[in-house]
């Protein structure tokens, strides 16, 4: 697994991740509570866009991809702070995944609002 995108840290955290398989790639959303996966199509050297939503009065955190919702996510609460929002890199999880994603990433825009 690489890291896509880490937020928050101890009791409150999430951690989204890729996996590469054949011809595939599988988007994983995991809390501290639950774990959801998504297969998607491999898209290739194209890049793609990557919106990630968190709503704190639903708790659901969305993931899509190029537009288009994949994975809804119910993960409750999400405690983090701007700075504790990682793209690509990962400072929380110890188990199961690299410290970085190995492929490109740009035009990056955070957005953390109380």
């Amino acid at each position: 697994l690489e890291p896509l995108i880490t937020m928050g840290q101890q009791s409150y955290r999430h951690f989204i991740s890729i996996e590469h398989l054949r011809g595939k790639l599988r988007i994983v959303s995991r809390s501290d509570t639950s774990t959801m996966a998504q297969e998607i199509e491999d898209p290739g050297p194209k890049p793609v866009g990557i919106h990630v939503t968190y709503s704190p009065e639903s708790g659901k955190l969305t993931i899509a991809i190029d537009g288009k919702e994949i994975l809804a996510h119910d993960i409750g609460i999400l405690v983090t702070a701007p700075a504790q929002v990682t793209v690509g890199e990962n400072r929380i999880e110890v188990n199961g995944a690299v410290g970085r994603f190995t492929g490109r990433i740009y035009g990056v825009r955070t957005i953390v609002t109380a």
